[in-house]
């Protein structure tokens, strides 16, 4: 769940996003496993007066390795299908009077990520604590698309928007701190992550767009500015895992965003993990 601010460059928003992971991985030595994953998401966002709506689906190949009895690294590559349906409204008074249409927009796209994650943790009386790092990486396009008038609003506002090219990468540099404790029924893991976060937006800064139905030939074009948001701020999540009995394992975790200007995040996962010898 996600609240945007008013900015210079956005208008605020709501947002809800819900995401489903399944997977296989296969264990080659003690210290060394690779499988993969396939995950479907949904991200709607709800502006005054539009709405968005983009489905993706993904395969990721993932891998560890556990090179030491305290230090570990996770490789992982993906690849991820999108689709986006928009729709937006568009309300005016002039000297004609007033004017409301209703627009809406779909279109497709792709991207990869690639992401590896490197941590040394040491174990001490039921502490397990050390720093990671950790680095991710996104590039990916978004196609050309031309919006079409709902029924019984006009096509004055059509618009036609050009492709655009996005390109992201994060540096992560953090703490981990938990503690494994004994029950009578399974082993709990309450812990807590830091992170100092690093990020850099590329690719396309302007998305071309033109009236569709340009009837007098102006041919004027127009852009939408992509907003840059501040690129170094903090995060936190604090955890709970348990290892029961039959194979079963779970997790809980709440994460927050801090020092990041103009923006607010917060969100919940849980999971759940059974492992069973063939």
């Amino acid at each position: 769940m996600t609240e945007r601010r008013d900015t210079d460059a956005r208008r605020q928003y709501d947002e809800d996003s819900w995401s489903l992971t399944a997977g296989a991985d296969y264990r080659f030595t003690p210290d060394l496993y690779a499988g993969l994953a396939v995950s479907i998401a949904e991200t709607e966002t709800d502006y005054a007066d539009a709405t968005s709506d983009s489905e993706t689906t993904a395969l990721t190949l993932y891998g560890g390795w556990q090179f030491s009895d305290a230090g570990f690294l996770d490789l992982q590559l993906g690849w991820a299908d999108d689709d986006y349906d928009m729709s937006r409204q568009v309300a005016y008074v002039d000297a004609g009077g007033s004017f409301s249409s209703d627009y809406r927009g779909a279109t497709g796209g792709d991207h990869m990520t690639a992401a590896v994650n490197l941590g040394y943790m040491l174990n001490t009386a039921g502490w397990r604590l050390g720093p990671t790092a950790s680095y991710f990486y996104l590039d990916g396009e978004i196609d050309a698309y031309q919006e079409e008038a709902l029924e019984g609003s006009s096509k004055a506002w059509e618009m036609a928007v050009g492709g655009s090219r996005f390109e992201k990468s994060i540096l992560r540099l953090g703490l981990q701190a938990d503690y494994a404790w004994l029950t009578d029924f399974g082993v709990l893991v309450p812990g807590v992550m830091l992170h100092f976060v690093s990020e850099s937006n590329r690719g396309d800064s302007v998305t071309s767009t033109l009236l569709a139905n340009d009837l007098e030939g102006f041919g004027q074009e127009m852009g939408i500015r992509r907003e840059v948001l501040d690129g170094q701020y903090w995060d936190a999540s604090f955890n709970l895992a348990g290892q029961f009995s039959y194979g079963f394992s779970g997790f809980a975790s709440y994460r927050i965003t801090a020092a990041r200007d103009g923006y607010q995040h917060r969100g919940y996962t849980l999971g759940l993990r059974w492992d069973q010898a063939f």
